[in-house]
């Protein structure tokens, strides 16, 4: 597979709402820099995302470069930082442990999920406020597993991850041996939901795009039993109202709302 490096100056442009819309058009990875963002993309979803950012705003200029895959790490490594997030503290294996609450060991390839962004944060925040005791858990597009991983530590009895992307799925596998979760406590399965062997949930984490969230909405409602919780981000704010309508639709009680820069967070219970 090959990958592109899309470098977008901000030439005056907000950086948090530059971020969203690519975010939404379909970005892998965003690395930010003083003047520009370093935007990640598979070659092949190149044109759509182009296609897509291109109704989204007027100047899609950008500088085009073509990476392999053996220097991500060294291209993550070099804008990485630690992440505090409440009592969770999220590093690199290069960087020294914390005596936070809980710490969470991230090695990023080509998955998104860090808790530098700001869907990823939210997500990190609930979790973190959560007891999963006995609780099993759907993480929908696990991307690095940093949110399986997290509910792990919270106490999820079991995490099932899936996510259409290979590179995801081997980097979620790394992750779990990385923060040493129990293998008897956790599943990753390459696949979007019509590969789930389980029918009902007590938790469902999706910090994916809007798209998906409306067209899944009644596979996901199914997924959940009464009494059972859905949070969701990867939206932007200004669908709140249009996403939270069809979700409550589907019998779907809004608990809590939150925002961060342009990004929306939805938790919901059925």
């Amino acid at each position: 597979m090959q990958w592109l490096r899309l470098d977008f100056e901000l030439k005056g442009r907000d950086r948090e709402i530059l971020m969203a819309w690519l975010q939404y058009a379909g970005a892998e990875s965003i690395v930010e820099c003083d003047d520009k963002l370093e935007v990640y993309c598979n070659s092949d979803h190149y044109d759509s995302f182009m296609h897509t950012l291109s109704d989204l705003i007027d100047d899609t200029g950008h500088s085009k470069n073509i990476i392999v895959n053996e220097n991500w790490n060294a291209v993550w490594e070099s804008g990485f930082g630690p992440v505090d997030i409440g009592p969770v503290h999220i590093r690199a294996e290069f960087h020294p442990p914390s005596q936070s609450d809980y710490e969470l060991i991230i090695n990023p390839k080509m998955a998104f999920g860090t808790g530098h962004h700001a869907t990823t944060y939210m997500m990190i925040d609930a979790l973190a406020q959560m007891d999963l005791t006995e609780k099993y858990v759907l993480d929908y597009g696990c991307g690095t597993g940093i949110l399986a991983v997290m509910a792990a530590l919270r106490n999820a009895k079991f995490i099932h991850c899936i996510d259409i992307q290979s590179e995801a799925v081997v980097n979620c596998v790394e992750h779990f041996a990385l923060n040493n979760i129990d293998p008897s406590q956790w599943k990753v399965e390459e696949g979007d939901l019509d590969i789930l062997d389980t029918t009902s949930f007590d938790l469902i984490l999706a910090n994916i795009n809007k798209s998906v969230l409306l067209s899944q909405v009644d596979r996901l409602s199914a997924l959940l039993k009464p009494g059972s919780e859905l949070i969701m981000s990867g939206i932007l704010k200004e669908y709140a109202d249009e996403l939270r309508g069809i979700y409550e639709s589907k019998s779907l009680i809004t608990k809590s709302i939150g925002f961060r820069g342009e990004w929306l967070f939805i938790h919901m219970y059925k």
